[in-house]
């Protein structure tokens, strides 16, 4: 019986592929020339790849777009629409190449092109490639940074337009604050609208030294002791700044009135540097303005041997002219 029951079974698969089994084949032969056409297209994409790229190494741009206008068509990779937009971008489409970036995800690119650009100073060709790269992504606020300092010599308004704009795509861009600042400070000639902008950078980006060097000279006119807090602030974050700062600090003394305290922090300048004839000069001046003749004297005396063809040395000779009649006894030390 149970033989029987297998027969039966065995004759009953054997009648259903008689029956059905061309229509099998016939799917598997549809899937298969599927596939093929598949690999086939995929193929082609990859060669009309290959062949615009090569022709883009070999500068032939316009042969190459068609080809790379095709790879995209069929192959979404993106190095070829990075090459498209290569290509596009050659041929003067910066629209179109705009539109490739952005889907390559290639704004570093567009970045890179205008940074070469204006370090070779073809300012026409940097504004170019920044206007690509905000095209590519308008929420990037460092293209419209860049854009207003290519600006701000020749069209200062503009230029403070990118900033702001930069401004409220991130207000968190210290940036586009330091640029706002500078932009009011040389070219508009507004000072008073610069510092806050100068703070505000700072704020954002306080282990930026330029930011903190700038920001404690701007001040040093207006708040003499926020500007001495700034220039030791400086002191501790940057080691090489340290002597800058100490100079600095002692002129702000000196302006104060405080001859003693200048005279201790342009001794540590000197210190610190005492290969800079500035720094002697400073201190020179801060011995001489303490009633110290004899120190004063040797200050000045070593700037004419740091540097004895400069205006540095033409005017320390004239203060030694000075000097060589005052007498008087220090009652001040450059390291109290």
């Amino acid at each position: 019986m149970k033989w029987l029951s297998l027969i039966l079974v065995g004759a009953f698969a054997l009648m259903v592929f008689i029956r059905l089994g061309p229509l099998l084949w016939d799917a598997v032969g549809l899937v298969m020339a599927d596939t093929a056409v598949t690999h086939t297209a995929w193929g082609r994409c990859q060669q009309a790849h290959q062949t615009g790229r090569a022709l883009l190494l070999a500068d032939d741009y316009e042969a190459a777009l068609p080809y790379l206008q095709t790879a995209v068509t069929c192959d979404d990779d993106r190095w070829a629409w990075f090459d498209l937009g290569r290509a596009q971008y050659a041929s003067g489409q910066d629209a179109g190449a705009a539109q490739s970036w952005q889907k390559a995800n290639a704004y570093g690119y567009a970045a890179r092109l205008a940074t070469h650009a204006g370090q070779a100073e073809d300012v026409v060709e940097a504004q170019r490639a920044w206007e690509t790269a905000v095209q590519i992504d308008p929420q990037n606020g460092q293209a419209y940074v860049q854009l207003g300092r290519l600006l701000q010599g020749n069209d200062p308004a503009q230029a403070q337009q990118f900033f702001e704009q930069a401004i409220a795509i991130n207000p968190d861009y210290a940036p586009a604050y330091y640029a706002l600042a500078n932009l009011h400070l040389r070219q508009l000639q507004s000072p008073e609208n610069a510092l806050p902008y100068y703070e505000e950078a700072h704020r954002l980006a306080p282990q930026t030294v330029e930011y903190l060097v700038v920001l404690a000279r701007q001040m040093g006119g207006v708040d003499p002791e926020k500007a001495i807090g700034y220039w030791q602030e400086l002191a501790e974050l940057s080691e090489r700044q340290r002597p800058l700062a100490y100079h600095e600090m002692g002129i702000l003394y000196l302006r104060q009135g405080d001859a003693a305290t200048a005279v201790h922090y342009r001794q540590m300048a000197v210190d610190l540097r005492p290969e800079n004839a500035e720094f002697w000069q400073g201190l020179a001046q801060a011995y001489e303005t303490a009633g110290c003749p004899a120190e004063a004297t040797a200050a000045y005396e070593q700037v004419m041997i740091l540097q004895p063809d400069s205006r540095l040395a033409q005017n320390a000779e004239g203060r030694l002219a000075e000097l060589e009649t005052v007498v008087g006894a220090c009652s001040v030390t450059g390291n109290r």
